[in-house]
C-alpha cells in the first residue's frame, strides 16, 4: 500500500467539507456523492485490503497494479476538486448584476425569466439576489397552508407514486409467469428469483426511482411558494416508503440509494442552506449499517432463521459486528471497481487497447438501443473478452466505475479532463436546481438520484437508465402539473368568469401559487 489513498481521503473530505459545510442541499449534490464515492472505492478499500482474496480479480492477482490504481485514483480526487474550485474562482470573477450574475445558469438550463426569480427571497426591491449566498428559509415567517390547486397537485404526485409501485408489482407478475412469483421475490434473493426478471428492461427495475422522483418534484414544486398540510407530508413519505419496498425486496441497493436521495431532495425547496443537525449523524451511520447489510440478509445463501427483515437484520449485526458489517460493504462488489483498475493500470496499452471514445460515447448511444439491435459489441464487453473470454452476460460482470471508464477510454488525459469537467459543471448544481423549472427541474432531481450509481458502476448503462427515467419523470409530472392548471382554472371560472383566461404570453411554469379568486 501506498500513501496515496491517505492523500485523497484528506483532499476529498475537505472538498466535500468546503462545499458543503454541512448544509443538507450540498451533502445530496452529485459533487459531495460523486466524491464520497470516489473515496470509498479509492481511499477506504485500499486502507483496508489486507488478505490474499482481496488482491484477486476473478482469478487474476492484481497486486502489481494496486499502487497505480492508488495514484489514479488520488488524481481523479484531485480533479475532480480542482474543476470545482476553478469553476468557484471563474464565478467570483463574474460581474454581480445583470445576466452575469452570481450563481447564473449555464444557456442550457436558463428559462425565461429565471434571473428575475432568482433568490427572491435574498433580494429586496431593486436588488439582485445572489443565489449562493441565499439564506436559510427555516426560521422565517411561518407559511400559509398551501391552497386547494397546490395541494392538489401533491395530492396527484403522491397517487401517481403510488400507482408506479403497483404497475412495478405488475410487471414482476407479467415477467414472473404469475402472482406466485411475488412469494419467490419477497422469500429473497435467489437463483429462481433472477430467473424470473431476466429479459425485463432495466428502467422496469427502476420504476421505484421514477416514482420516487414524481412525488418529491411534486413536493418540492409546492413547497415553493407554501407548507403543505400535515396530511400530504404524512402521505409524502408513505408513498416513498412504498417507493422502497421493490429494491428491498430485490436485495439490492442499485434502485434504493437513488430512492432516497430524490426523497430528501424533495424536502428541501425552502431549506438550501438548512445544515445537517448533530443528531443526524448516528441516525446516518444506522442508516449506511443497515444499507450495507441489505443484499447480506435478502440473500438466498446468508440468510438467518429469521423470516422476516428486522429479525434477519439483527441477526446479521451479531453476527458480523460492526467491522465485519463495514467490510461487507468496502471490501465487496461495492468497491470492486478498485480491482477492475487496478488491473487496467497494469494492462491498458499492452493486452488492452485505448477505446478513443467508443468506451464513454459510443456506449452510451448503444446502451440506448435494445440489445439485439445493437450493431456491433459495447466497449465494455469488448474489455471483458480480452480479459475473460465472455461478455457480461455470459461470464463475469465486474464494473468499471467512472474513473475505470474514462482511463480504458482515453486513458490519463481522460481521467483528468473528463473529472475536472464534471468537477466544474457539478459546482453549479445547487443554484441551477433551485433556478430550475420543468424538464430541466426534472433532470436534475433524477441526476442527483444517479449519481452514485453512475459513479461506481458502468457509466454508460447508468446513464442510459437515467435517461429514460429523467424523461418518464418529466412526462409524467408535466402531466400533473398541467391536470392542476386546468382545474385552477375551472375553479376561478365558476367563481369568476372574466378572470379564468390567462393573460397571453405568461409561461405556465412548475411553480405553482395560488388558486385564483
Amino acid at each position: 500500500m501506498t500513501v496515496w489513498p491517505i492523500f485523497s481521503l484528506l483532499v476529498g473530505l475537505g472538498a466535500i467539507g468546503l462545499e458543503t459545510r454541512m448544509r443538507l442541499a450540498y451533502l445530496v449534490s452529485p459533487f459531495s456523492m460523486l466524491m464520497a464515492t470516489l473515496l470509498t472505492i479509492f481511499g477506504v478499500r485500499p486502507l483496508l485490503m489486507a488478505a490474499p482474496e482481496d488482491f484477486d480479480f476473478y482469478g487474476i492477482s492484481i497486486a502489481e497494479g494496486v499502487p497505480g490504481a492508488e495514484l489514479l485514483g488520488f488524481i481523479a480526487v484531485c480533479s475532480l476538486a480542482g474543476g470545482r474550485a476553478i469553476a468557484a474562482m471563474l464565478k467570483k470573477r463574474e460581474p454581480r448584476d445583470g445576466a452575469g450574475s452570481e450563481g447564473a445558469l449555464p444557456a442550457w438550463l436558463a428559462t425565461p425569466g429565471d434571473d428575475a426569480r432568482a433568490g427572491d427571497a435574498a433580494a429586496g426591491p431593486g436588488e439582485t439576489a445572489e443565489i449562493d449566498e441565499a439564506p436559510d428559509d427555516a426560521g422565517e415567517e411561518p407559511q400559509v397552508p398551501v391552497p386547494p390547486a397546490s395541494s392538489r397537485l401533491l395530492r396527484s404526485g403522491i397517487a401517481a407514486s403510488i400507482g408506479l409501485v403497483g404497475v412495478w408489482f405488475l410487471a414482476m407478475i407479467y415477467y414472473g409467469g404469475g402472482v406466485g412469483y411475488l412469494a419467490v421475490l419477497f422469500a429473497g434473493r435467489s437463483e429462481e428469483a433472477n430467473l424470473g426478471v431476466k429479459g425485463m428492461p432495466a428502467i422496469v427495475f427502476g420504476l421505484p426511482v421514477v416514482a420516487a422522483g414524481v412525488v418529491a418534484i411534486a413536493r418540492f414544486v409546492v413547497e415553493r411558494v407554501a407548507r403543505p398540510p400535515r396530511h400530504l407530508v404524512l402521505g409524502y413519505w408513505i408513498a416513498i416508503a412504498l417507493c422502497t419496498v421493490p429494491p428491498m425486496t430485490l436485495g439490492n441497493r442499485r434502485f434504493l440509494v437513488p430512492t432516497l436521495v430524490v426523497a430528501v431532495l424533495g424536502t428541501l425547496a425552502t431549506s438550501r442552506q438548512r445544515r445537517l443537525p448533530f443528531w443526524a449523524f448516528p441516525v446516518a451511520g444506522l442508516a449506511f449499517m443497515i444499507l450495507a447489510a441489505v443484499p447480506f440478509i435478502r440473500s438466498a445463501g446468508s440468510r438467518t432463521e429469521s423470516t422476516d427483515f428486522v429479525g434477519a437484520l439483527w441477526d446479521y449485526m451479531q453476527a458480523e459486528g460492526v467491522r465485519g458489517t463495514l467490510d461487507s460493504f468496502f471490501l465487496s462488489y461495492d468497491t470492486e471497481m478498485f480491482n477492475y483498475v487496478s488491473y487496467l493500470s497494469r494492462e491498458l496499452g499492452q493486452t488492452l487497447p485505448l477505446g478513443l471514445g467508443r468506451g464513454t460515447v459510443g456506449d452510451v448511444a448503444l446502451a440506448l438501443l435494445p440489445h439485439n439491435l445493437l450493431p456491433t459489441e459495447l466497449w465494455s464487453n469488448e474489455l471483458l473478452i480480452r480479459m475473460f473470454g465472455g461478455t457480461c452476460a455470459e461470464l463475469y460482470c465486474p464494473v468499471p466505475s467512472l474513473v475505470g471508464t474514462l482511463y480504458y477510454d482515453m486513458g490519463l488525459v481522460g481521467v483528468v479532463g473528463g473529472l475536472i469537467a464534471i468537477g466544474a459543471f457539478s459546482q453549479r448544481f445547487v443554484p441551477a436546481l433551485y433556478r430550475a423549472h420543468g424538464w430541466r427541474l426534472s433532470s436534475l432531481f433524477m441526476l442527483a438520484g444517479f449519481t452514485i450509481q453512475i459513479t461506481r458502476g458502468n457509466p454508460a448503462n447508468q446513464l442510459a437508465i437515467y435517461l429514460q427515467a429523467a424523461v418518464l419523470v418529466s412526462v409524467l409530472v408535466e402531466v400533473l402539473v398541467r391536470h392542476d392548471r386546468r382545474a385552477q382554472v375551472r375553479e376561478a371560472e365558476a367563481e369568476d368568469p372574466g378572470r379564468a383566461h390567462r393573460p397571453s404570453g405568461v409561461q405556465w411554469e412548475w411553480a405553482p401559487g395560488p388558486s385564483p379568486k
